[in-house]
């Protein structure tokens, strides 16, 4: 199997599994280590034996965990949960290339998408709950699609 086929391959898989993240958290308000933590273990590895991929991209996703956790000590209403927290160690790995422009471009978009998720999902149902894992995925998939486009 070649290398772009590969590549193609783990792109396909990571699309599948952000698409499931999105419709479980949407349905179920939850995320479950069962689709965390081996997302996560599978893209350390990654960023270790294939090529072009940085352990250093482990320190994007580090950051945005830590950013989720600690967020909440400057607003309660940027209260994220666990498994929020958990998703972003393997989204911010994906987002950050070979510098950190991609995890922040991430984060935004991902802050953008939320507060239109927030803002449509709050009038319709009057629910102050707003997944934070779909906005999330957006936000790194703009970020991967910008580095396949631009080949970087």
């Amino acid at each position: 199997m070649g290398t772009t086929t590969l590549a193609g391959v783990i792109w396909l898989a990571y699309g599948v599994w952000g698409g499931w993240i999105c419709w479980i958290d949407a349905t179920t308000r939850r995320l479950p280590n069962t689709l965390t933590w081996p997302a996560f273990i599978a893209t350390a590895i990654f960023t270790v034996v294939l090529p072009h991929w940085q352990p250093q991209q482990l320190l994007g996703g580090l950051l945005w965990a830590m950013f989720i956790i600690f967020a909440p000590l400057v607003s309660r209403r940027m209260q994220a949960g666990g498994g929020d927290a958990k998703l972003a160690l393997t989204l911010g790995t994906l987002a950050t290339g070979e510098e950190f422009w991609g995890l922040w471009v991430a984060m935004a978009v991902a802050g953008l998408v939320g507060v239109g998720i927030a803002k449509a999902t709050t009038v319709r149902d009057r629910d102050s709950f707003t997944p934070h894992g779909p906005a999330m995925v957006v936000g790194t998939l703009v970020v991967v699609v910008g580095f396949i486009v631009s080949g970087a």
